[in-house]
């Protein structure tokens, strides 16, 4: 009796295993060290719900986002190219979130966006 259970168990499980998709990594902001640069690393992937969705929010990701844009906002890009589509991304969320363009005004109306 046994072996039959587990011989209609196993493949089940296996089988529940290979339908699933594996949940996605979290985009975590690169707030470089978290301190003043002089210069800024593009963002490799736009905002990801564990930022924008208020139920998934983590405030002390969201403090990091903010404070690195207070310090480092209007900061060129080191690699001396302008925003891409996730820097932009990232900066609308910190503008949204905090009602305050200011900080990230030039990343937000640089040209190509």
């Amino acid at each position: 009796m046994r072996t039959t259970v587990l011989a209609l168990l196993v493949p089940a499980l296996v089988l529940a295993g290979c339908t699933s998709d594996p949940a996605p990594a979290p985009t975590r902001f690169n707030a470089e060290g978290d301190v003043q640069l002089t210069c800024m690393a593009h963002q490799q992937d736009p905002p990801s719900v564990d930022y924008t969705d208020p139920a998934r929010a983590d405030l002390g990701r969201s403090l990091a986002v903010f404070k690195y844009f207070v310090l480092n906002g209007a900061l060129g890009y080191c690699d001396g190219a302008g925003p891409g589509a996730a820097d932009r991304a990232w900066a609308q969320f910190y503008a949204d979130s905090t009602s305050n363009r200011t900080p990230v005004a030039a990343i937000l109306d640089a040209p190509g966006g």
